[in-house]
């Protein structure tokens, strides 16, 4: 799928429960949605409308869990869904704060013990591993927005055989798949979790380009790297994790190293990395990114996802038929 504006998540059913009823009424009838679905929508907005200030700024799964973590009763929001609590430490709580990131709230968060991770360009956003029961009271601060949790990245599974690679993308002519090009002159790149067996493979390792270092861990970025070069064996390579310094994947690491990737020369960028809590409706930091990069003439490939089972009725990425985005057998850069 070539994503060259807007970036957008898979819509999983957590989406359910944060639109708002008047969006269903629009656009189902009473039979389409089971009615204790409708009455838990309309609690859990009467619950939000009913926090305090403070409260109201910080997401619902992270505020379940930082009561959970203090004693205090829930809200249960998402009361099917096991609480962040269970999955991650509350010391080192990765968290995105949005609103206006001054010098004064860094050294709040610093002096609350957190660590900054990263900031967007723009200053709009920052990210940060903080005690999560400290973030009631620094949502008391003006220039904070909002606060929500840092989910998980979420690495598209990728098979490194070779011949399979090119199956799937009509590349079976080793020898002369593109007029003799093979790729020479263009240089691509990839994104994804890590490159940790890119060391054994002595030819990939040596055309490999890593703009910053930023390797993180994980092995599907060797993966990928293994397919690109089986299709285009003459085409430079370059990577760069989705995860900050911390070893974290985050949406504003992934921005910022689609853009060191774009000012190393490169003109392909693929990635195969999702974030649950990126939005369908909005461009996130990670699509402005593409933005900027494919404004500038490169080309951004981004993985459309394999998760859950259409048949069973667990799909959360849409199905239908392969329609090309070109007309022909091939196009310039």
């Amino acid at each position: 799928m070539i994503t060259p504006n807007l970036r957008v998540g898979t819509v999983s059913s957590i989406l359910l429960v944060t639109c708002s009823t008047a969006l269903f009424a629009a656009s189902a009838t009473a039979s389409d949605i089971a009615r204790h679905t409708v009455e838990k929508i309309k609690s859990i907005e009467a619950a939000r409308l009913a926090l305090p200030p403070n409260e109201a700024k910080i997401s619902s799964a992270l505020l379940d869990a930082i009561k959970v973590n203090s004693g205090r009763p829930t809200v249960g929001f998402v009361p099917t869904v096991r609480p962040m609590a269970t999955l991650r430490q509350i010391s080192r709580t990765p968290v995105e704060i949005d609103g206006e990131i001054t010098a004064s709230l860094k050294s709040a968060i610093i002096g609350a013990g957190g660590r900054i991770t990263g900031e967007s360009p723009d200053g709009g956003k920052l990210t940060c591993l903080i005690d999560g029961t400290k973030l009631v009271d620094l949502a008391k601060r003006p220039e904070i927005r909002a606060i929500k949790e840092i989910p998980a990245e979420r690495p598209r599974q990728t098979s490194s055989i070779d011949s399979g690679g090119r199956l799937a993308h009509n590349v079976i002519g080793a020898d002369d798949p593109y007029g003799g090009q093979q790729g020479a002159g263009v240089k691509v790149c990839v994104v994804s979790n890590g490159v940790d067996s890119l060391n054994a493979r002595a030819e990939l390792k040596a055309i490999t380009d890593l703009p910053g270092g930023f390797v993180g861990n994980g092995d599907e970025g060797t993966a990928m790297l293994e397919i690109v070069h089986a299709m285009a064996p003459k085409a430079p390579l370059g990577f760069a994790s989705s995860k900050d310094e911390t070893g974290l994947g985050t949406p504003i690491a992934m921005a910022a190293h689609i853009r060191a990737l774009a000012t190393s020369g490169c003109k392909i960028i693929v990635d195969d990395i999702g974030f649950r809590n990126e939005s369908p409706f909005e461009s996130s930091e990670v699509g402005r990114a593409i933005r900027e990069v494919t404004d500038q003439g490169r080309l951004f490939f981004s993985a459309a996802g394999n998760d859950g089972n259409k048949n069973r009725g667990a799909s959360s990425t849409w199905e239908g038929d392969f329609q090309p985005a070109f007309h022909g057998d091939t196009f310039e850069i």
